[in-house]
């Protein structure tokens, strides 16, 4: 049986550009001994500058490999919440009628994300005709190495197989979720439950997924303007390398979906099915609320949906929406244009609030994800509380579900002040969030923050934002606008995701 071959990722970032230890160079060492777990569940409410720098290298470590997609994370992986079902858009969708007689696809994300990684690939599956019911985004904590998520996959695959009638399901793995494919797909009983495989923007193996002399017809795709993994051709494998895509963008862009699509039907698309226009005048949230970075499903956990006027204020409760045993919530019926916002409820003691803001709904979105922050006693607390907690400043997180944000490619401004620069959106970066407050509570910008350098897809912007000035806060990513109010961060720490 051949096994996945674990891969050393070597970071391009220049550490020594931003005043940080390559923690990243560490890499597979924490990550195949697993030692590096055991003290990070000792983690508490308590801060420890000390210990928190020390979990940042070991977390850094090995968020570097993850990040690259290792290949032999999915043999011995995590646990997981599996994915559930997603939605697609029901909402006044336009495309041909859903065809039930291609295979399922069962899709897995990378390192610190989740199964808003696949939101637009499930609308354009959708809108070709794809039923909702069996597109399923597998949800896992990838900071958790000592459970097996293979077996949650396997599970999972099991599930939807029943539920569908189907045979065989097409299965998508993401960076590290390339390394959980090539895990599952190296036992003989699951890949006979798999037609084909696609290994996007993950290191690549001696051959393709699946056991010596009867493996499963393997799409390598990758790309040239990946700065996380410097990938290869697969012997064996059909290999695709496109251009420009950054490590999300290889997973999200029309291109990769084309590759997708040809290699999974032998049929090309041509035009991107997310510039038609929908007709009608409501659209579809659905999504799911779990807990950052670990995806775990919160219970008893609800979310306040609120409209919202021109200036980011809350003008009417539309609905608590209740999320289910698998974390989702839906809501249908929602006006084209408006803008909402959405607040989770009870979502765990001692775990800080947080408000979600999102561009005017123009579409339907099936994988809407809502990230509650944890409380003590778990790895990404580590990270969380960091972030201030009093009267006297904000807190804000932006977050691009579908790309990195890139310096000089990308444009994003909060009340017109341009906040990429290379030092926090560089190439090398690849940061898909970005948590903006005052580091130092100086009052000052410009401060630097190792802990969250050490994370990859993560960036840091020192910027104090007053939570008592009355004009709201206004950011736009590329033309698209987001309007929120300011709130002291002893509330809530304001999100906005630009999916």
């Amino acid at each position: 049986m051949r096994e996945p071959l674990p891969r050393l990722l070597k970071p391009r970032r220049s550490a020594s550009r931003r005043g940080v230890s390559p923690y990243r160079s560490v890499a597979l060492r924490c990550l195949l001994s697993l030692s590096c777990l055991a003290p990070l569940s000792a983690c508490d409410d308590q801060a420890d500058p000390a210990r928190d720098e020390t979990a940042a290298e070991e977390a850094g470590a090995r968020g570097g490999a993850l990040g690259g997609g290792v290949g032999g994370v999915g043999a011995a992986g995590a646990g997981a919440e599996a994915g559930a079902a997603v939605g697609g858009d029901r909402a006044g969708q336009v495309g041909p009628s859903c065809d039930e007689s291609r295979a399922p696809v069962v899709f897995a994300h990378g390192f610190l994300a989740a199964g808003d990684t696949w939101s637009r690939h499930v609308r354009r599956f959708t809108a070709l005709g794809a039923c909702p019911e069996r597109l399923v985004a597998f949800d896992w904590n990838s900071l958790q190495q000592n459970q097996d998520h293979a077996a949650a996959l396997s599970e999972r695959i099991d599930e939807l197989l029943a539920e569908s009638g189907a045979e065989q399901i097409d299965l998508i793995g993401h960076s590290a979720g390339g390394g959980l494919g090539y895990g599952l797909l190296s036992d003989s009983a699951r890949a006979l439950k798999v037609r084909r495989y696609v290994h996007i923007a993950s290191f690549p193996n001696e051959g393709p997924a699946g056991p010596e002399g009867s493996s499963v017809p393997t799409l390598n795709l990758r790309s040239l303007g990946d700065t996380t993994v410097e990938g290869a051709d697969i012997p064996g494998a059909t290999n695709v390398t496109l251009n420009e895509e950054d490590h999300y963008g290889v997973a999200t862009s029309f291109a990769s979906f084309q590759a997708i699509y040809e290699f999974l039907y032998d049929e090309r698309v041509e035009v991107d099915p997310l510039s038609a226009e929908l007709s009608g005048d409501s659209v579809s949230l659905s999504g799911k609320l779990v807990t950052l970075g670990e995806n775990a499903v919160i219970s008893g956990a609800a979310v306040e949906l609120w409209s919202l006027n021109a200036e980011g204020e809350r003008e009417e409760r539309v609905a608590e929406l209740s999320v289910d045993e698998r974390g989702r919530y839906e809501r249908e019926g929602l006006s084209r244009g408006a803008r909402y916002e959405l607040a989770p409820l009870n979502t765990g003691e001692g775990a800080p609030l947080v408000r979600y803001f999102i561009p005017p709904l123009l579409n339907s979105d099936p994988l809407l994800y809502l990230r509650a922050f944890p409380g003590p006693g778990t790895l990404a607390s580590v990270l969380v509380r960091q972030l201030p907690r009093d009267e006297s400043q904000s807190s804000l997180v932006v977050f691009n579900a579908h790309q990195a944000f890139l310096a000089g490619r990308d444009s994003l401004t909060l009340n017109g002040q341009e906040l990429l620069t290379e030092e926090v959106a560089s190439a090398e970066d690849t940061a898909i969030a970005l948590f903006i407050f005052d580091v130092n509570g100086d009052g000052e910008p410009g401060g630097t923050l190792p802990l969250f350098e050490s994370f990859p897809f993560l960036s840091v912007i020192d910027l104090p934002i007053d939570p008592l000035e009355a004009s709201p806060l206004r950011l736009s990513l590329n033309g698209q606008e987001v309007t929120l109010p300011r709130a002291p961060s002893s509330e809530a720490t304001l999100i906005t995701v630009f999916p």
